[in-house]
């Protein structure tokens, strides 16, 4: 069986030495007893141990809090996980002959899917707030034109009366002025 010291886990599992403490800390009874070891030992992780390392990752990035990892947890989701330590190719390097380590490149991945759907989501609310001005634009531009039909109609009739009654005003008072 390979340990990994935890260096070597959390690279592989792509977290920090300081979530790797916390996750021990937090879920010490998933873990294996040379992860949780008593203070001053080594701590070293079986591959089960780096793969629950990358699950806790996963979820915990998606925001479930510690008693729904628990519960998922208790309930056997670790198996279901898709992810697992790649194999050591015998090279010598501590497993990491890939250019990058695969499970943050995992990470990587689901990060881009993540934003990836939501610019989806964002592009399909403004497609419809687009549709929605366009419609707004189209009903304010008849409107527009009825107004300018109106105001063309009062110019050709409608002013030409008001005028004609000031004029007729005007002829009485100044008739009435004179007599």
């Amino acid at each position: 069986m390979t340990l990994y010291r935890a260096a070597q886990a959390a690279s592989l599992a792509g977290v920090s030495m300081a979530e790797l403490r916390d996750f021990t800390a937090t879920y010490a009874p998933f873990f294996s007893e040379q992860a949780t070891p008593p203070p001053g030992e080594t701590r070293l992780f079986t591959a089960e141990d780096v793969r629950l390392l990358a699950f806790l990752a996963d979820v915990t990035q998606r925001g479930e809090t510690a008693d729904e990892v628990v519960r998922r947890l208790a309930s056997g989701a670790l198996a279901e996980f898709p992810w697992w330590v790649p194999a050591d190719d015998g090279d010598g390097a501590d497993g990491a002959s890939a250019l990058a380590p695969v499970p943050q490149l995992q990470v990587i991945a689901q990060a881009f899917w993540m934003q990836a759907e939501e610019s989806r989501r964002r592009e399909g609310e403004l497609r419809r707030r687009l549709e929605a001005a366009e419609r707004r634009i189209e009903e304010l531009e008849c409107g527009l034109a009825a107004l300018s039909r109106a105001v063309e109609h009062k110019r050709a009739n409608g002013w030409t009366g008001v005028w004609d009654r000031v004029r007729n005003l005007r002829r009485r008072s100044s008739a009435t002025a004179s007599v």
